[in-house]
């Protein structure tokens, strides 16, 4: 499943388990369905795409959340406003025992999706316990 946290700090989620086998294919489907003329440019069908569509999602100003058995990932855009924060620590405290990795401000550079940082939230206890945004 994955959960999206929007501009509004609302959470959204899509793909239940039992409807797709892969994270990218849940992330293929919500992209078309909130803008199907990007997602069709960049080529959304195409599975190795997961790091672009995500790119993409965070660009718009949508945090990502792929929740897998034990760990989830967290990609977060370089700008988030406080309902996005207030909502991204409440999912963190969900989700406090499994270990949670995030990637933080993508970066497209010569063709590539790299993040600013990545952060391992449950072993960083300076950023867990300092209730500072990320």
């Amino acid at each position: 499943m994955i959960i999206v946290i929007n501009e509004n700090g609302n959470f959204e989620t899509f793909g239940e388990m039992s409807e797709y086998r892969f994270h990218i294919e849940a992330l293929r489907d919500y992209f078309y369905t909130i803008n199907y003329v990007l997602a069709d440019k960049v080529d959304a069908d195409n599975l190795e795409k997961n790091e672009e569509i995500i790119y993409y999602l965070n660009q718009m100003g949508k945090v990502i959340f792929l929740n897998s058995p034990g760990y989830g990932i967290c990609y977060i855009p370089k700008s988030v406003n406080s309902k996005q924060n207030v909502s991204i620590q409440n999912l963190f405290d969900v989700c406090e025992d499994k270990a949670i990795y995030i990637e933080y401000g993508l970066s497209k550079i010569d063709g590539k999706i790299v993040p600013e940082k990545f952060l391992n939230y449950t072993l960083d206890a300076e950023v867990k316990n300092s209730g500072k945004s990320i």
